[in-house]
């Protein structure tokens, strides 16, 4: 990277986290001065409108995209509309070790004598808990399920071409046109009045920025940046208003979007501009055919435009949405390669552009994912598996042809598909035209160790499921089903009354204006206007299930090595006293990750009872359930709310992250593991994620480059959705946990994204030293 790059990485790295309380200021002005007074959506697009119109901008020295969601870079805004904190909230994340937000004396007065007093009782979060019954709330604390929408809004989407296309004057043409197709429908009116706003808002912050650019540039000395200025007063008096005609405007436009987005609503999670590489390229090729642009230019603006992205923490978290996601990740997921439209490769020049940026970048935001489809290339492959030797984690690896046939699965055109992929940890999506809603985490061990207790959480005394006795594996099984339709009932119950409340007050105009048939419907993308609208819950545990069912059928039904009343003692007292029994359990059990039929069966019952119970049930918008199989930092704070397992597993340990076995139970090297993974039903999920762990040396040279690219495309092969890699060893981990200054740029795999290890709680860093170091022997 140049040395304009460098320190602007430089400056980004060294951004501290901190709560900015502009946004909230400016959105409490708009709610005294209007009221009740307005529609809904009207009034949210005031807001965005003011805070388009007034938030504090500036240009950092050096830049060539400009936009930044707080004053700069590292300030995060509150959401109080979303989730009003409390002072000791504030406090927490002032003086958090990891996961830190500084608060200014100042921010913290305004916030307990402004935004408290108007927002405690306004704020959704508030209205979400008191609307839940009381077995819902029961649920909560006992760890059964999480919530995502107690604290953040409904996110998980991503832009397709036609903010290429369009700039944001054709789309309110669009919404005139709309406008005059509506008749009287005074909630259809109100909604598309909110766009027109909201599309002259964000128009009107590149306004701002262009006039500050051109501000700069009469009183900058040094000519080569006075240029520069002066052509970023160019593209921001182009975009957003037209559409982009260079790779730069195209860059800026999407930029420009995101900002709006983001600042719109706190989205979980962070929007993101998807196929990137794709978008890009036709001004890319038009370009260096021009003589205008060249590859290294090209790659200077894509490395500022990751700047950008590492610029903005995500908001903060508290209580068990902090437990489930600890990480300032916003989980903007970029995709590179796959399929085009016409189901071709999708590997073009960008591409390797991207890829370079990665390599170079080196930073946590944004995320980065190889979309390998089997026509496209083996030397793609091969790059990217050069970057993730390097040891931080990206990119992930997910199987495009397999992403696809998810998507025609659930009902969307092929081509719809195709100009999809996956966003967040491993969720899939159609890209600029699905509302795809992650609703939270499901806590599938739980749930059995409830069903061994007859309904009675043991861990609290409460009796939380319902009486389903067994005595037999086959009536134990069927009590789990029993228990899960329970659970799941109160979960989707919960989320009805969840996804009413965003549909009625929490509108989000910005947004709806970019995501197909918002505009043409008249409806809000948080109601229902977009062309697709699905909703997921996330399984969590599926190898703790697996492994402890395996262990009571053979232990208790089959050869009888402890009566069930036994098994339940040794659970009870977390097997102390009852060591040797935890050895069988543990050592002569049938595991998941073997490639061994007689667990990878129950593993798929598993999957097919939860599949079956969740996916298809009908949502409020009109769409239906799916399923993902991942837990972002859940398996962490799921297992603590658990005793131990028949599988051996101790009290309030980790479950494995998503579809990985459970640690030390995979012993048979990768290839077992990714072929008993390979028996889920992957194509029936929305996403699964799969973590495998190399030390160095196994990745060492061409060998190690070949044997990983052999390995992903073996998986996706067997129709695996997904696939990452962490390369260290562990005894770095070991050395990194006793002197954190000497490794504060170490950087690893934890879920569906990367993070320092430096700052992971220890139970996070334990749970990463634990797995399991794969070799190709």
């Amino acid at each position: 990277m140049n040395k304009r790059v460098e320190k602007l990485r430089k400056d980004s790295l060294e951004a501290v986290p901190h709560i900015s309380m502009e946004r909230a200021r400016l959105e409490t002005e708009v709610y005294r001065q209007y009221g009740d007074s307005l529609p809904i959506p009207v009034l949210r697009a005031r807001v965005f409108e003011k805070i388009m119109a007034e938030k504090t901008i500036s240009i950092a020295d050096g830049e060539l995209i400009v936009g930044e969601r707080g004053e700069c870079a590292g300030a995060v805004p509150t959401f109080p509309e979303l989730c009003c904190h409390t002072m000791e909230d504030l406090d927490i994340m002032n003086r958090r070790d990891k996961i830190f937000y500084k608060v200014s004396s100042e921010d913290a007065r305004f916030h307990e004598t402004e935004v408290i007093p108007f927002w405690e009782k306004r704020a959704l979060r508030n209205q979400i808990v008191s609307s839940m019954t009381e077995e819902w709330r029961d649920c909560y604390k006992a760890g059964i399920f999480t919530e995502f929408m107690e604290q953040r809004g409904p996110g998980h989407t991503v832009a397709d071409d036609k903010i290429y296309r369009k700039g944001f004057r054709d789309f309110q043409q669009d919404i005139l046109d709309a406008m005059n197709t509506i008749g009287s429908d005074p909630d259809r009116k109100a909604e598309l009045e909110a766009m027109m706003i909201t599309s002259e808002a964000i128009i009107n912050l590149g306004r701002r920025y262009a006039e500050l650019a051109d501000k700069m540039a009469i009183d900058e000395v040094d000519s080569i940046r006075k240029a520069e200025l002066e052509s970023i007063a160019e593209v921001c008096r182009r975009v957003p208003a037209e559409k982009p005609q260079t790779f730069h405007e195209a860059l800026q436009m999407y930029w420009f979007v995101h900002v709006g987005v983001i600042t719109e609503m706190n989205n979980w999670d962070a929007f993101n501009p998807g196929r990137l590489d794709q978008h890009l390229n036709p001004f890319y090729q038009a370009e260096v055919a021009a003589g205008l642009l060249d590859a290294a230019k090209a790659k200077e603006l894509l490395q500022c435009l990751w700047v950008k992205f590492n610029n903005h923490p995500a908001p903060p978290k508290v209580g068990v949405t902090l437990k489930e996601s600890g990480t300032y990740t916003d989980f903007a997921n970029i995709n590179s390669g796959g399929l085009t439209v016409d189901g071709e490769d999708g590997v073009n020049d960008v591409t390797w552009l991207v890829l370079d940026v990665i390599d170079e970048m080196r930073l946590l935001q944004p995320s980065s994912n190889v979309q390998v489809s089997r026509k496209n290339p083996d030397e793609f492959v091969k790059r990217a598996s050069e970057i993730v030797r390097k040891g931080w984690g990206q990119p992930s690896f997910f199987n495009a042809d397999a992403v696809v046939e998810e998507m025609v699965r659930m009902g969307k055109t092929l081509k719809d598909a195709r100009c999809g992929g996956t966003s967040g940890c491993v969720e899939t999506g159609a890209f600029g035209k699905e509302s795809y809603i992650l609703t939270g985490y499901f806590n599938l061990p739980k749930v059995l160790e409830i069903t061994l207790n007859n309904g009675i959480d043991p861990m609290s005394g409460q009796k939380l499921g319902i009486d389903a006795p067994f005595s037999t594996y086959e009536e134990l099984f069927d009590a789990f089903r029993k228990q899960l339709h329970h659970f799941i009932e109160i979960k989707v119950t919960g989320n009805n009354t969840i996804e009413k409340l965003y549909m009625e007050q929490m509108p989000v105009p910005f947004l709806s204006t970019i995501i197909s048939d918002c505009i043409r419907n008249g409806k809000d993308y948080n109601a229902g206007g977009a062309r697709y609208n699905t909703m997921y819950i996330q399984g969590v545990g599926i190898g703790t299930m697996t492994d402890s069912l395996c262990a009571i059928r053979k232990h208790v039904f089959e050869d009888k090595t402890a009566s069930m009343p036994e098994l339940m003692e040794a659970l009870s007292k977390d097997f102390e006293g009852h060591e040797l029994l935890r050895g069988k359990l543990f050592n002569q059990s049938p595991k998941y990750g073997n490639d061994d039929d007689e667990a990878d069966v129950v593993m798929r019952s598993v999957f097919d009872a939860f599949h079956a119970e969740v996916s298809g049930r009908p949502s409020m918008k009109g769409g239906k359930y799916a399923i993902n199989m991942l837990p972002t930092t859940c398996h962490v704070y799921f297992g603590s709310v658990i005793g131990a397992t028949p599988c051996g597993r101790k009290a309030r340990m980790p479950l494995p992250e998503g579809i990985s076995p459970s640690k030390g139970a995979d012993r048979k090297g990768p290839t077992a593991v990714i072929q008993s993974a390979a028996k889920m039903g992957h194509i029936d999920t929305g996403g699964t994620l799969l973590n495998q762990k190399f030390t160095p040396q196994v990745m060492a040279g061409q060998r190690g480059i070949d044997n990983m690219s052999a390995l992903v495309r073996a998986y996706f092969r067997m129709d695996g959705h997904h696939i990452q890699f962490n390369v260290v060893d562990k005894q770095t981990l070991l050395d990194a946990q006793k002197k954190p200054e000497e490794y504060s740029d170490l950087i690893v795999r934890v879920a569906g994204y990367s993070d320092y290890f430096n700052n992971l709680d220890k139970v996070l860093q334990d749970e990463i030293i634990a797995r399991t170091e794969q070799d190709f022997s």
